[in-house]
């Protein structure tokens, strides 16, 4: 379930060359926040999710650590590529679309990273069997070692 919040929430950026998304090693948290989600189908239970937290932890290798952006957010999710990718500084902006059982997830995220923390808006949008569009709130940040 923590995967699928994840993948749904944003959640992810591309690789990229060492140190352009380098976080350093360590013990992460992440809180995932749903701000508002929409289900036409499904209203009450989109309802529900609203204000709903997720707190995921993760230790991240120092092999990890060139790519620990992306592997914090997308939770790796193998079933995720990016579409476009928008690197500026320490500020970035990302599409990526997932395939799942529920049918396909495009999440657009925009947000900001340094290698001890990173915080991130995005919107996903599920086109399948339950239409629904989450906006989330990530925020995560090194806590010490693993």
């Amino acid at each position: 379930m923590k995967r699928a919040f994840l993948a749904l929430a944003l959640l992810a950026l591309p690789a990229a060359t060492a140190g352009d998304l380098s976080l350093q090693p360590g013990q992460w948290r992440s809180v995932v926040t749903i701000v508002d989600a929409s289900a036409p189908a499904a209203p009450a239970i989109a309802a529900s999710m609203k204000g709903k937290k997720n707190v995921l932890a993760s230790c991240l290798s120092a092999a990890q650590a060139p790519h620990g952006l992306h592997l914090l957010l997308s939770g790796g999710n193998a079933q995720c590529r990016f579409t476009s990718f928008t690197l500026n500084a320490n500020h970035f902006s990302s599409t990526m679309v997932c395939s799942g059982r529920s049918g396909a997830t495009t999440t657009r995220n925009t947000g900001s990273f340094s290698p001890t923390g990173f915080d991130v808006t995005g919107t996903a949008t599920t086109a399948g069997a339950i239409r629904m569009t989450m906006k989330t709130h990530t925020v995560g940040q090194r806590i010490g070692g693993c």
